[in-house]
């Protein structure tokens, strides 16, 4: 009885086990599952990520560079697809158009002159890869750096092409330009003059709004030299140089810096060098209709009154009582004597210092007044004859030596 029962119970504990095991055997087998399965799902994800980074790269590589070649001006030959994409579909979807330099100017600061004009309901490109020009609307070509036998190149009557300088035509036909070659090409001007299709000036001066209150008397008095003057080109058209010379002899102590003087300063250091004078001559090298250039503009950067000459009409352009006009002295002993009249008087320089201080300088951009212009270019397109229409305003002698 006692053997029956004994045996009974090993049955018992080896059935439990039995059980047991087979328990862990499937939970194993669970574990197993679940984690195959999770492997592969991670496994899916990742290879959904590796799909999704490649098409995104490949779309990057196609259109998305063109678009960055446009906006950057690189000289990256894109093909035609991807510009003609480029030039018809901005990345919000909606059209646009394409303004392409045909030969960019050389300076360091023309390189500001591409990237993307938002002009409202309008938005264009600005691109100085030439290769752009056959899928240009509007081709800007640098009249200055055209060679004298270069012939444009075959493009769209639908194109509208652009002249453009800011040389006067006194420089311009230093160069043999107009040729025969592109005097008729052109549909629009872009030059400072002001009575071209887009006027493009060196500066413009705006009135501050808040202008900040300083010691203007104090400023005159720390003023301890007469009149700078920054120059270059020491033989031009104007007869700067000569003038500047009868000036001196009239006692005006004139500091010249430069290749036509003894005094140099870096341009970095512009500010300090100019601190302690009290006048800076802003001559130009040719008397030209509108034509006034940095020389004038970059004096609103420092406490200094500008002393002017050129073709421009000041009087008109800019405020009359901050700005000192050799054309309103009949002869040059009369500036001599008024600029050494006004280093005596500080309360009326102080005055002058004070006039100037309330304008500030700009720089105005015409793109989007090209853009604009490109969505409604009429069915009858003007073409100029560009030495006619340079000759309407042309340069003259200086009549004042």
């Amino acid at each position: 009885m006692a053997e029956r029962t004994c045996l009974q119970g090993t049955k018992t504990i080896r059935l439990s086990l039995t059980i047991r095991k087979r328990k862990g055997y499937l939970v194993f087998l669970l574990l197993c599952i679940t984690a195959l399965l999770f492997g592969t799902y991670i496994e899916l994800l990742y290879i959904i990520r590796c799909f999704s980074e490649s098409v995104k790269k490949d779309f990057q590589q196609s259109d998305v560079v063109s678009l960055n070649t446009l906006r950057h001006g690189d000289a990256v030959n894109t093909n035609q697809r991807s510009i003609s994409s480029v030039k018809q579909f901005d990345i919000f979807g909606g059209k646009e158009k394409l303004i392409v330099w045909y030969n960019a100017a050389r300076q360091h600061w023309n390189k500001s002159f591409t990237g993307i004009a938002n002009c409202g309901q309008h938005r264009c490109k600005i691109s100085q890869n030439p290769d752009h020009v056959p899928q240009a609307d509007g081709v800007i070509v640098n009249a200055f750096y055209l060679k004298p036998n270069e012939r444009p190149r075959n493009h769209s009557m639908k194109q509208m092409w652009i002249f453009y300088c800011k040389e006067p035509p006194s420089n311009l036909y230093s160069v043999k330009f107009p040729s025969r070659y592109w005097g008729k090409v052109f549909n629009w001007t872009l030059t400072y003059r002001a009575d071209s299709d887009f006027v493009f000036p060196y500066g413009a001066l705006y009135e501050k709004r808040n202008p900040v209150k300083r010691d203007w008397m104090k400023i005159a008095k720390e003023k301890s030299k007469s009149v700078a003057w920054f120059v270059g080109n020491c033989k031009t058209s104007s007869r700067r140089e000569d003038y500047v010379r009868k000036l001196q002899s009239y006692g005006i102590n004139i500091d010249i810096y430069g290749r036509c003087g003894k005094f140099k300063c870096p341009r970095k250091d512009e500010r300090a060098c100019l601190k302690d004078y009290r006048f800076y001559l802003a001559f130009e090298n040719s008397f030209c209709s509108d034509y006034v250039t940095e020389k004038f503009f970059k004096t609103f950067e420092h406490d200094i009154i500008p002393v002017v000459r050129g073709g421009a009409n000041y009087t008109h352009l800019f405020p009359r009582e901050c700005v000192i006009n050799t054309a309103d002295f009949r002869h040059i002993r009369d500036l001599g004597s008024y600029l050494l009249r006004l280093e005596k008087n500080l309360t009326e320089y102080a005055s002058y210092l004070q006039s100037k201080g309330r304008y500030r300088i700009g720089y105005p951009q015409p793109w989007c007044d090209i853009c604009n212009r490109l969505f409604n270019i009429p069915k009858q397109k003007q073409t100029y004859d560009i030495d006619e229409w340079l000759r309407k305003k042309p340069c003259y002698k200086p009549r004042d030596i």
